[in-house]
């Protein structure tokens, strides 16, 4: 019979009970009390149903086996459901019971760190061991975006300096700021052959102002930029293979970089916000070359353009450069972070030489020097034949083009002169300002050119 607690009663011993009977009750409620569970582990009951029990361990539990429970022993509040098991030290850490795989559906830290899971099967596996996230990340800075509908993980690199985030056909990339007004380099050349070099702000009209000189005086070196650097490769009559560099936003001299593979001259040249590849020229004029402008060094082999090109150009957008026609009409393109042959992008109307090339993110421009005065452009993200762009106040051969997103200007090639375009429009340069001298066999690069 149940034992109230109108009387108190020591020395007595009673019957186990359970938690529909429970031994230990109170007047007023019959089916409210303790029970003896098992060895040294009481029972608690309410409306006939266990709701907790404690053991000879000090291990309080609250809650029906098979429901949901709340354990407490130590300093430790674990809790247990149908489907999970997880103990808590004081709120921070999963730790393992003490037999994980005595039970199923319970979730638990190993001694290797990692989160592991039992299953109603008894099989242990990894949580997000196998079917987790690779991270692709390399770099302080790095984005994370998905790649596809089904939520691969890409890396976009971190960005050049002072650059925005922003989205173009579907995908995150990095641009110069839109604020930039750009600042465009065109560097030595003949006749005299010079070492100055002058620089421009893309966004106005005006005449060139002195930025510096190059280590050397020297006509047909190429240029590639980033947002920050400029690097000057090659030239001379002689065919040198010094590369000079120079930070954009400042005014200076420039310092020695490295050495192209070999000397030569009039090669094509683009770049990204990494890496400047260069193709052509006088000597082994099919081989291309690349460097990483961020650093110093010598170029490293990169791949070769379709055939014999000397006096090219080239334009690019943030992945692929192209690279004019010259021996023929067929363009080449390649895809600037990888190595590897060039691949045919499609014909000019024109094969000319003394080429140069100004670019947006979308479009690049080439100006067809012998070809007179004519102006092509192309989509650089397709492929296809170049369309008719428009025409230049001059007939220049072996002229420099700079750019920003916008405008391109094209200065040299046997004037003082500089004419600019509206790169995503078609029609006829404009007047921009002057050199300040004559110059022919003259480069340029930017701070804002459209692989930026």
């Amino acid at each position: 019979m149940p034992i109230n607690f109108q009387k108190i009663l020591s020395g007595v011993s009673i019957a186990p009970g359970t938690a529909a009977n429970p031994t230990i009750t109170f007047v007023s409620s019959a089916n409210a009390g303790f029970f003896l569970k098992a060895l040294n582990n009481i029972g608690v009951a309410t409306s006939g149903v266990e709701v907790g029990s404690v053991d000879a361990n000090g291990l309080w539990t609250l809650g029906a086996a098979g429901g949901t429970q709340t354990h407490v022993a130590n300093g430790t509040l674990s809790i247990s459901v149908a489907s999970f098991v997880a103990s808590f030290n004081d709120w921070t850490q999963i730790t393992t019971p003490s037999n994980p795989a005595s039970g199923n559906n319970r979730i638990y830290f190993k001694s290797d760190n990692k989160l592991y899971k039992l299953t109603s099967g008894g099989t242990e596996s990894e949580v997000g061991g196998s079917s987790g996230m690779t991270n692709p990340m390399t770099t302080t800075g790095d984005v994370i975006y998905s790649s596809s509908n089904s939520g691969t993980p890409a890396r976009l690199g971190i960005g050049p300096e002072a650059s925005v985030l922003t989205v173009f056909n579907g995908l995150p990339i990095w641009l110069a700021a839109p604020n930039n007004p750009g600042r465009g380099l065109f560097d030595g050349g003949y006749s005299p052959t010079v070492a100055t070099i002058d620089y421009i702000t893309i966004d106005t009209t005006s005449n060139t102002s002195n930025f510096g000189d190059l280590t050397i005086a020297r006509p047909g070196a190429s240029g590639v930029s980033t947002s920050t650097r400029g690097v000057f490769c090659g030239g001379g009559a002689s065919e040198i293979n010094t590369m000079d560099y120079v930070t954009i936003a400042t005014t200076g001299n420039a310092t020695d970089f490295g050495d192209l593979l070999q000397g030569t001259r009039t090669q094509g040249a683009c770049s990204n916000s990494t890496r400047g590849v260069m193709g052509g020229g006088t000597i082994d004029s099919g081989a291309m070359e690349y460097i990483t402008i961020a650093t110093t060094g010598n170029s490293t082999s990169f791949g070769n353009l379709s055939g014999t090109k000397t006096e090219i150009a080239a334009v690019s957008n943030s992945t692929r450069g192209v690279f004019s026609a010259r021996t023929t009409t067929n363009m080449d393109y390649v895809t600037i972070a990888t190595t590897g042959n060039a691949t045919n992008f499609g014909s000019m109307t024109n094969s000319s030489y003394g080429q140069a090339g100004v670019c947006s993110r979308t479009r690049g421009v080439f100006a067809c020097a012998d070809a007179g005065s004519n102006m092509e452009y192309i989509e650089i993200a397709t492929t296809g034949n170049s369309t008719q762009f428009g025409t230049l106040n001059a007939a220049r051969n072996e002229l420099g083009g700079a750019s920003n997103s916008v405008r391109g200007v094209f200065a040299g090639g046997g004037f003082q002169s500089m004419d600019y375009i509206t790169i995503a429009s078609t029609g006829n340069a404009t007047n921009f300002g002057n050199l300040s001298a004559s110059r022919q066999y003259n480069s340029g690069l930017s701070d804002s050119h459209g692989g930026l």
